[in-house]
């Protein structure tokens, strides 16, 4: 996925951390805890959510990620736009299970 979005930089590590991906994550602590009787609206609120954050492809099993590395003048090197998708994956794994009963915290499994 090609982004023009823009990042914050820790400037002790080489990660990039899309600032929409930590929207996403503000706004998914609102969205309302999943239940056995609220399922359709649960999915709902989620799938708004990411639609209006172009984040659809995160949850839509016909995308799949790039490709980890790039070869440019025949050298195979990490493709930047696959660590930020494994990042932004991670971080909305995160905010989906701060959704759950009794998951309040976000753990990003040393992804970003």
């Amino acid at each position: 996925m090609t982004s023009s979005l823009t990042s914050l930089h820790d400037e002790t590590s080489s990660s990039v951390v899309p600032t929409q991906s930590l929207l996403v994550i503000v706004n998914m602590l609102n969205v309302t805890k999943l239940s056995s009787t609220n399922y359709l609206a649960w999915s709902l609120q989620v799938k708004s959510l990411l639609k209006r954050y172009a984040l659809l492809q995160f949850i839509d099993t016909s995308s799949s990620p790039p490709s980890p590395t790039v070869t440019t003048n025949g050298v195979a090197s990490s493709n930047p736009e696959y660590d930020l998708w494994i990042c932004q994956d991670a971080l909305l794994y995160s905010a989906l299970k701060s959704s759950e009963p009794g998951n309040s915290s976000l753990d990003l499994e040393d992804k970003c």
